[in-house]
């Protein structure tokens, strides 16, 4: 069976909230999810559209 997949789609509204949301899905990947988060996987000048594909 695959693990769940969640992409984590969040505002960046301030630094605060974006390592909360970063300690959210690091703990979401200790615990057997499969996480995109743009932290880890997207770069500045990345199509966006193929990232998620």
């Amino acid at each position: 069976m695959e693990p769940p997949k969640v992409f984590a789609s969040y505002s960046h509204d301030s630094d605060d909230h974006k390592q909360w949301v970063l300690k959210l899905c690091t703990k979401l990947v200790e615990n057997g999810v499969d996480v995109m988060l743009d932290q880890w996987d997207i770069r500045l000048g990345t199509d966006h559209w193929n990232a998620l594909g």
